[in-house]
C-alpha cells in the first residue's frame, strides 16, 4: 500500500509541476527541481537520526537485497543534487540509467526496508510509526520528482551512439559505489576478515595502499576532462563526504558524533570552499586537514574485526580528506598555496581550536552528557588520553582548572595549538618543495618529449 501511495504522490506531484511550467504558472522549474533535490539530500542526512536497526542486526550476508538496495540507493544522496545544479552528462547519465531505477526498486520494497526502521534494536532517535511512514514516503517521493523533471526538463537520455560517454558512465558507476559505500556494507556482506589490524598492518598498509592508487585514478580520469567537468566532479566528492560524515549518527546520536573533530568538520569546509571558490578557506582546508589526517592516518587505531563499521568509516572519513584538497591542486580547480597561506591557515584555525574548546567544555560540564557521552577535540580535555599520543608531554595535565562541573587543562590546551600550528607550517615548506621537485619532473620530461618530436 505505501508503496503505491508513494508513486502516486511523486507522480501527480510531476504532472502537476509540469503542466504549471508548461502553462507559465512556474517561472522557473529549475529553481523547484533544485529546492526539491536539496530537500532530499537533507532528508536523506536527516534520516541517519531516526532508529534503523539495520547496521546492528545484519551481517554476513543475511539480508542480501536490502544490503545492496541500501548501498546503491546511497549515492543518490550526492547524485541527484549535483545532477541537478550542474550540466553534467556523465552524472545525469548516473542519475537516470542508475539511480532512478534503485529508486524505484525502493518504492518497491519499501516494507522490506521499513521493518528496520521500527525495529527496536536501532539506536537512533525513535518516532510514531506513522510519522515514520510519511518521512520516509517524503524521502522518496523527493527523489522520484526531482530525478525524473531534471530528466524531462532537460530532454536528457543517455547517448548510446556514443561510446566513450557510456564507457565513461560505465566506469563511473562502480567508482562512485566504492566512494559512497555505507560503514555498514562490509560487515553486512562479510562476517569475519582475518587480517592483521594494527598499525601498519595489513589493513593498514592496504588502505594506504587503494588511498593513493584511487586518488591516482580519479586524477587520470578527470586531468583531460574541461575545467567546469573536473569543478563538478570535486563538489560532487564533497557532497559525498558530507553524507559520509554524517553517516554515523545511524549508530545512534552521542555528541561526540557531531561532525567537528577537524578530519569531520572537513566534509563542510570542503563544500563551502568549493562553493564560494574561496581560496582561504582552501589554503586552511589543504594544510590543517591534510595534516590532521595524516596524523590520524599514522596513529591509527582500528578495532580487530576489519570490516568493522568503526573501522571502514575511520577509513573513508579520512581518505575524503586527503582526495580532495590534492585533486583540487592537481587538477587545477585551485592554485598551490602562495605565501599567504599560512596566515589564512592560522586565522582559521584559531577561530575553529576557539569554538570547539568552548563547546567541548560546556558538553563534558553538562549534565546530560552521561546519556550522549563525552567529547575529546584534539585530545584537549583529557591529559591521560593526550599522553598516549605524545609521550614527552605528561606535564600538560599538572594545571587543572575547575569550575562548577566545568574543568580546563590550560597548559594542555596550548601546547596543543601551538605543536598543530606549527605543524602546519612545516609542511606548507614541505608542500612547497614537492611543487618544485613536480615543477622539476614535469620540466624534464616536457623537453625529452620535444628533443624526441623534433629528432
Amino acid at each position: 500500500m505505501y508503496s503505491l501511495i508513494t508513486l502516486g504522490l511523486s507522480a501527480a506531484a510531476i504532472i502537476l509541476l509540469k503542466i504549471a511550467s508548461d502553462k507559465k504558472l512556474i517561472k522557473d522549474i529549475n529553481l523547484i527541481i533544485k529546492v526539491l533535490a536539496v530537500a532530499f539530500t537533507v532528508t536523506g542526512i536527516f534520516r541517519f537520526l531516526l532508529s534503523d536497526a539495520f547496521p546492528e542486526v545484519v551481517s554476513g550476508m543475511s539480508d542480501p537485497a536490502q544490503t545492496f538496495l541500501r548501498w546503491g540507493y546511497q549515492i543518490g544522496y550526492a547524485i541527484i543534487p549535483v545532477s541537478v545544479f550542474f550540466n553534467s552528462r556523465l552524472l545525469r547519465n548516473i542519475a537516470s540509467c542508475f539511480t532512478l531505477p534503485v529508486t524505484v526498486l525502493a518504492v518497491i520494497f519499501y516494507e522490506d526496508t521499513f521493518k528496520y526502521f521500527v525495529d527496536t534494536r536501532g539506536n537512533g532517535f525513535d518516532i510514531s510509526p506513522e510519522a515514520r511512514h510519511i518521512f520516509y514516503i517524503l524521502e522518496l517521493s523527493l527523489a522520484l520528482v526531482s530525478t525524473v523533471l531534471m530528466i524531462i526538463t532537460n530532454k536528457h537520455i543517455i547517448n548510446v551512439k556514443n561510446p566513450r560517454e557510456v564507457i565513461m558512465t560505465l566506469i563511473l558507476i562502480p567508482l562512485i559505489l566504492i566512494q559512497m559505500m555505507p560503514s555498514y556494507i562490509p560487515a553486512a556482506i562479510i562476517k569475519e576478515i582475518e587480517i592483521n589490524t594494527g598499525m601498519f598492518g595489513e589493513l593498514h598498509l592496504l588502505w594506504l595502499g587503494c588511498l593513493v592508487a584511487f586518488a591516482t585514478l580519479l586524477h587520470f580520469i578527470f586531468r583531460n576532462r574541461t575545467k567546469e567537468q573536473k569543478y563538478t566532479f570535486l563538489v560532487f566528492m564533497a557532497v559525498a563526504q558530507v553524507v559520509h560524515t554524517t553517516s554515523p549518527f545511524i549508530r545512534g546520536f552521542t555528541y561526540s558524533r557531531l561532525p567537528l573533530q577537524l578530519c569531520n568538520i572537513a566534509a563542510f569546509f570542503y563544500l563551502i570552499m568549493l562553493i564560494t571558490r574561496n581560496r582561504k578557506i582552501f589554503n586552511f582546508c589543504f594544510l590543517a586537514n591534510i595534516v590532521g589526517a595524516a596524523i590520524a592516518m599514522v596513529l591509527v587505531n582500528f578495532t580487530p574485526d576489519a570490516q568493522n563499521f568503526w573501522n571502514i568509516h575511520y577509513i573513508y572519513e579520512h581518505s575524503y580528506v586527503v582526495v580532495v584538497p590534492v585533486l583540487c591542486i592537481t587538477l587545477g580547480i585551485f592554485p598551490r598555496p602562495d605565501k599567504h597561506a599560512i596566515k589564512d591557515m592560522i586565522k582559521i584555525f584559531s577561530i575553529y581550536f576557539a569554538f570547539v574548546f568552548v563547546f567541548g567544555t560546556i558538553v563534558n560540564g553538562i549534565e546530560t552528557t552521561p546519556d550522549y557521552g563525552l567529547v575529546n577535540h584534539f585530545y584537549m580535555f583529557n591529559p591521560v588520553v593526550a599522553v598516549q599520543y605524545l609521550p614527552f608531554a605528561g606535564f600538560t595535565g599538572e594545571i587543572h582548572i575547575t569550575f562548577s562541573t566545568f574543568e580546563v587543562y590550560p597548559i594542555l590546551v596550548v601546547v596543543i595549538y601551538i605543536l598543530f600550528t606549527l605543524l602546519n607550517v612545516i609542511f606548507y615548506f614541505i608542500s612547497q618543495g614537492i611543487f618544485k621537485l613536480s615543477d622539476i619532473i614535469h620540466a624534464s620530461l616536457k623537453k625529452k618529449e620535444t628533443s624526441l618530436l623534433t629528432k
